[in-house]
């Protein structure tokens, strides 16, 4: 991992990020950005959302993002899932052939997958090995990729998962890093190499926080007139917030 961005020249940098778009994806892809512009001024960077973004303005108002939206519909059938899988492929590896972006990092599954496997399509497509960073980022366990998928799909997800990654790795070694050292340990326990995964935690934006916390909290006020909670995330099982209460 040490020295492949930091090694990379400031000027006119090309940067495509891949994500879902869903849950708090879209606020990390913002951080990400904020990241980009610091480290490459002059860089353009392509956000495509796989599915649907519910605050595009922000994206659409910044002079140096390209916005694309692939528009896909979440679904638990497997054809459904099938032509998803196959539809952001062969988008993304367009893409990348096209624009020959110098850095592609990808958010979350199934984002990572679509990333790994347009990589190797793109550079068998144009017999040419792009010397590009790849950066994937695991937000999830692998061990719970049954909570979103099905029974059937499921297994071909994992085998592919696996060849495209243990592929990469042969002439690539992208940048691979996960949110938390749980996340880490689950990865590396179905076959992926340790010691190649680097745990960066989400980033925060103190300055954004300075700004929010500046905001009039009247309409909330009677909820802090007794014992409160606090939780940051959805209410799912993954996010256990039972261990809380």
């Amino acid at each position: 991992m040490e020295g492949k961005v930091e090694n990379l020249s400031k000027d006119n940098k090309k940067i495509l990020i891949i994500t879902g778009g869903l849950g708090g994806e879209e606020t990390e892809v913002r951080h990400f950005i904020n990241i980009f512009n610091t480290i490459y001024p002059d860089a353009t960077i392509d956000v495509v959302f796989l599915y649907s973004s519910k605050n595009k303005d922000w994206f659409l108002s910044r002079n140096n993002i390209n916005f694309v939206e692939l528009g896909l519909k979440r679904s638990l059938n497997f054809f459904a899932k099938v032509f998803n899988l196959a539809k952001s492929i062969l988008e993304l590896t367009k893409l990348k052939i096209k624009h020959d972006y110098d850095v592609v990092l990808s958010n979350a599954d199934p984002s990572n997958l679509i990333n790994l496997t347009s990589e190797l399509i793109a550079d068998l497509f144009t017999l040419k090995v792009k010397n590009r960073v790849i950066i994937i980022r695991f937000n999830g366990f692998l061990s719970n990729i049954s909570l979103h998928q099905t029974k059937i799909y499921e297994p071909i997800y994992k085998i592919l998962y696996y060849i495209t990654y243990k592929s990469i790795y042969r002439y690539k070694n992208p940048i691979a890093t996960s949110i938390s050292n749980a996340i880490k340990n689950d990865i590396e326990n179905h076959g992926f190499e340790k010691g190649k995964i680097k745990v960066i935690y989400n980033p925060i934006n103190i300055e954004e926080i300075q700004e929010l916390k500046k905001e009039d909290l009247k309409p909330y006020e009677y909820v802090f007139k007794n014992p409160v909670l606090i939780t940051a995330g959805r209410l799912t099982k993954p996010k256990g917030q039972w261990y809380l209460i």
